[in-house]
This record gives C-alpha cells, structure tokens and sequence, in this order.
C-alpha cells in the first residue's frame, strides 16, 4: 500500500518535470521502445512509453468534469512541435492501465497523431488509484472549479484519504485541505463534511479534530462512501447542465 509520503513524493517528481506552459519546440530525440503495460514496472521512479490504446480514463478516477478543448488543442500544438510533456500518472489497478493524472495529455496525444506516451506507472489498488486521482490536479494543471474542488473531496473521504495508513490516526479538517493542495480551507472542508459525511463530523467535533477514538460505525461502508460521492458528482452534473443551458 502507498502511504501518503510516497504519493506525496511521486507527485514532487512529476512537477520538477518539464512544465508544458514553459516547454520550447526542440529536435525529436529517440523514445525507448514501447513497453507493455502488463510487463511495466510498477516503480514510480521510471518512465515507460506506453501504448495510449491500452490506457483507461474512467470518469470515476477523475475529478474534473471532463478535459477542456483549448487546452487540448494546445498541447497538441505543441506536441507536433516535439515539445516534451511531463509523464502521465497510470494506476495499474487488478491489471487495468486506469489514468489517474494526466488525461489532457493523452488526448492532445490523440489529437497530434501519436499512438504511445509516457507515464510512471504504479500497483495500487482502487482506493489508493482513487485517492491518486483525488489530489492529482489541487497542484497542478488548470485550477479546479468549486464542484470539482467538492468532488475531488468526497473522492478522498471516499478512499479513506483522510486515515493515515500506518497510524490509522484520522486528519485534521486542515490537515485534509492541505493534502487536497490547499485549494479549499479547512472550514469549506468541515462544511462538506457535516453535510456528506455526518458520522466523521460528530467524531471529528467542532474543533475538527478527533474528539473520540474511532469506531467503525463512524465510518461509511465502501458503497455508503461511492453512493456519498456518486451524488455529489451527480447533483454539480446537474448545476453544470443548467448553467449551459442558461448561456445557450
């Protein structure tokens, strides 16, 4: 299992990469041979070229409300200029390639022509590809929208983000915005959690730290944790297709 420290450092990695905003065009240099994923190495220290046909984007391993199509457009641009692009996070979950960071790339990817990318490709189970994908964008990439931002957090409840592996100590409301990237403060944080996840409020206490010693009943089951966040990435589906509507 990755504790919070290796997700942590995975991700200080991937932004001491090449940033795609400050990238220049520059002369193609060779890729190494493609690598299927089935034999990659879950190391999260190594890049692997890998076949983009192989690749899972699963809207439940993402945050955002779909890619935005300038940016797309964008990156493809730069792309067929030979530009270099920072690797994509793959979470190899049971087998399956599912993109937990990254998914603007790979379709600029698409766009420009090209049929393999690079990643860093890591075992990990659901909760864990999902907890990745949680915190994949609060640091970088496009800023989040507040439902996306709501999202991303019943996304990390959802995968226990908020239970330290080895202690089994629970965080903090402030503790929990910081592991988010900072994005939203600890009293949004203490507001979605009275109202999507009560059990963990009454235990965390008005202070939003734990009053009490945890107990299993103060925690939701894995289905009463994915129906929590299916109805909330539902309910900003429906704001975000009334406000197309409304600029129609």
């Amino acid at each position: 299992m990755l504790s919070r420290n290796e997700i942590r450092a995975m991700k200080g990695r991937l932004r001491t990469m090449t940033n795609p905003r400050t990238t220049t065009a520059k002369t193609a240099t060779p890729r190494p041979p493609t690598v299927p994923l089935g034999a990659a190495e879950g190391n999260a220290d190594e890049v692997h070229t890998v076949a983009i046909r192989d690749l899972l984007l699963l809207p439940d391993y993402q945050c955002r409300f779909g890619v935005t199509p300038r940016k797309v457009r964008e990156y493809a641009t730069a792309i067929r200029r030979d530009a270099t692009f920072p690797p994509i996070l793959v979470a190899r979950v049971n087998g399956a390639a599912i993109v937990v960071d990254g998914w603007h790339r790979v379709h600029a990817h698409e766009d420009a022509g090209r049929s393999t990318i690079e990643a860093i490709v890591v075992d990990a189970t659901a909760h864990e590809a999902q907890r990745m994908a949680a915190t994949a964008n609060t640091t970088h990439g496009l800023p989040l929208k507040p439902r996306e931002k709501h999202r991303a957090f019943n996304a990390f409840m959802s995968s226990g983000g908020h239970i330290e592996p080895k202690t089994a100590r629970w965080l903090s409301y402030r503790e929990i915005a910081a592991a988010l990237g900072g994005t939203s403060s600890h009293n949004t944080i203490a507001n979605w959690m009275r109202r999507d996840f009560p059990n963990i409020a009454r235990a965390m206490g008005p202070g939003g730290e734990p009053t009490e010693a945890p107990r299993d009943s103060d925690h939701p089951s894995e289905d009463e944790q994915m129906a929590t966040c299916r109805r909330s990435q539902s309910s900003a589906a429906v704001l975000a297709n009334r406000a197309n509507s409304c600029s129609d």
